[in-house]
């Protein structure tokens, strides 16, 4: 078993110097106790399924939830994407559209992972989370169209009459992160239809990775099969997914805590880990990707002369792999393995 990652080619999951340092600027002057009582309302409405626009219902929530859940779903967003290069590794996108962008999250990920953006529009309806997101942006070096809108509402024609700074018919990479929780169902397989028009090379859809989030992104796969992606990652096929109702597909990035994350959060933890789960689709028949055969889908089990391996294969399968100790370099790579990677 050979892994096929490579530390070097990955980039950092850590939110850049100089987004945290904007971050840090916001919260001078701001007390702790109007930011951990503005997330403790919002955690209640999320928790009773209420969407961001009530969640988020003034400039604390909006300011607490970005401390409490950028940095993660940033790492996140990195994470995917770094996945996302290891198979499309000639995958160079000039223009990215992001849908539902909060605070610009996946735009800041994406320019980190992909040096050669020249372009992006980040759509995002809730005033509050663009607000701030439009400082994040700044003060990382970028400059970026924000347009207010509803989701549903895009369409490839709808993209065409936008006010950008330049015209954009389709853009290489379009991205939504932990954004379809924010729709119904019918409304996520619209947006989906209307997508394929809205993106020339790679779709990447990041959701939570619980149970809920897998079965979004579940349906999400689903849709897009059938109106005939190609899938990119992490599946290594393009066949049913075969876990049951028990069990879904889901990596973890680990990141450290600033002070203000673990004051608010009440956390004495330096660190957390962020569950995820992603998808990644084309429908460029010409974008040459290089699937690995299996996808790792849990930690190791090593075992006294053998290590077993879940393993999401190529046939559509799970599989559970045991590799011998007497065959040392498999053995080594497959107690080294760590969930999402390739081999």
């Amino acid at each position: 078993m050979g892994l096929l990652r490579s530390a070097s080619e990955r980039a950092s999951p850590l939110l850049p110097d100089a987004a945290r340092a904007h971050l840090q600027g916001l919260l001078e002057g701001v007390g702790l106790a109007p930011l951990k009582a503005a997330q403790a309302r919002s955690s209640v409405i999320y928790r009773d399924g209420g969407a961001s626009d009530r969640a988020i219902g003034d400039e604390a929530a909006a300011l607490a939830y970005v401390v409490a859940r950028l940095p993660a779903t940033y790492a996140a967003c990195v994470s995917a994407m770094n996945a996302v290069r290891k198979v499309v590794p000639e995958f160079a996108p000039r223009t990215q559209l992001d849908l539902g962008a909060g605070p610009g999250t996946a735009a800041l990920a994406a320019r980190v992972v992909w040096s050669s953006l020249a372009q992006q529009v980040l759509v995002e309806p809730h005033g509050r989370l663009r607000a701030l997101g439009q400082g994040l942006v700044r003060a990382s070096g970028a400059e970026v169209d924000w347009v207010d809108a509803r989701l549903a509402a895009l369409t490839g024609a709808a993209l065409t009459r936008l006010d950008l700074t330049k015209p954009v018919q389709a853009a290489d990479l379009v991205t939504l992160s932990y954004v379809l929780a924010e729709l119904g169902e019918d409304e996520v397989e619209g947006l989906l239809k209307g997508l394929r028009g809205l993106f020339q090379s790679v779709l990447l859809i990041v959701e939570p990775g619980t149970p809920h989030g897998f079965k979004r992104l579940l349906r999400a796969r689903e849709a897009l099969l059938a109106l005939g992606a190609e899938m990119l990652a992490p599946c290594p096929h393009f066949q049913a997914c075969p876990l049951t109702a028990s069990d879904w597909c889901h990596f973890s990035v680990r990141l450290a805590r600033s002070t203000a994350h673990k004051a608010l959060k009440g956390a004495d933890v330096p660190f957390e880990d962020e569950p995820y789960a992603y998808l990644a689709v084309t429908f460029d028949r010409q974008l040459k990707a290089a699937r690995p055969m299996a996808r790792v889908l849990r930690n190791p089990v090593v075992e006294k002369g053998f290590v077993d391996v879940v393993v999401c294969a190529a046939n559509g399968q799970r599989e559970t792999r045991r590799v011998l100790r007497r065959d040392k370099a498999a053995y080594k790579s497959a107690k080294n393995a760590e969930p999402g990677d390739g081999v």
